[in-house]
């Protein structure tokens, strides 16, 4: 009873408004923009909006499994986190579960998880709960980002903290042909890679070039 759903239709063109408007749950807040926006600017939107601390994303063709918001809100109680991850399978077009949405990427917490996060993602968008104090500390989703936004969130709040993990998955991620996590090469270079090396140049100090050359030689490994 202590949920509250907010749903972001973003300029959408099916019939989304209509089954909202039919759940009939008192838990739900529906925000509807006249154009797609982009997905930056919606989760700002839905952070905006919230009355509560806690914020958890899910992307609109994604499921939770029962329990993942209470063993998430579990872990953060018994500790201080900016960002909690979980794992999550991912299911082809066709219904077939292909294993760890990650990549089975080696997991890290705690204070330094920021450097592990510039080299390999292990945190998918729909496994995420986040402090709304710490979303808008970083000034939320980048809009300026059309893809990888989601992965210059975490290393801005892992720099900001602890990341916490519950190792289950506790998601499931449905890959479809015009899903924006199956983008291009080529929008990676645009826009991820720039953007990993801006967080190097901030971070100028913090990291010997030894490790800089090693977090471009993975990112330039997975693209």
């Amino acid at each position: 009873q202590h949920l509250e759903i907010i749903v972001v239709n973003d300029g959408s063109t099916d019939r989304t408004s209509q089954i909202l408007k039919s759940c009939g749950d008192h838990r739900l807040k529906i925000i509807n923009n006249d154009r797609c926006t982009g997905a930056s600017a919606a989760r700002n939107r839905a952070i905006d909006a919230a009355s509560g601390e806690l914020i958890a994303f899910l992307d609109a063709d994604d499921e939770w499994l029962p329990g993942k918001i209470e063993k998430q809100v579990d872990l953060y109680r018994s500790d201080n986190y900016t960002l909690i991850s979980s794992a999550s399978n991912e299911i082809a077009p066709d219904g077939t579960d292909v294993g760890d949405t990650c990549g089975n990427v080696p997991i890290t917490t705690g204070h330094e998880a920021w450097r592990a996060l510039l080299g390999d993602t292990f945190v998918h968008t729909s496994t995420v709960l986040v402090t709304r104090s710490a979303t808008q500390q970083i000034g939320g989703f980048d809009t300026g980002l059309k893809i990888g936004e989601d992965q210059d969130a975490w290393i801005k709040l892992a720099r900001l903290g602890r990341v916490g993990y519950v190792y289950e998955s506790l998601a499931r991620i449905h890959v479809r042909s015009g899903s924006l996590s199956r983008t291009d090469s080529s929008q990676e270079l645009i826009y991820t890679l720039p953007m990993i090396r801006r967080h190097l140049a901030r971070l100028d100090g913090r990291l010997s070039q030894r490790e800089k050359d090693l977090i471009m030689a993975r990112r330039m490994a997975r693209l």
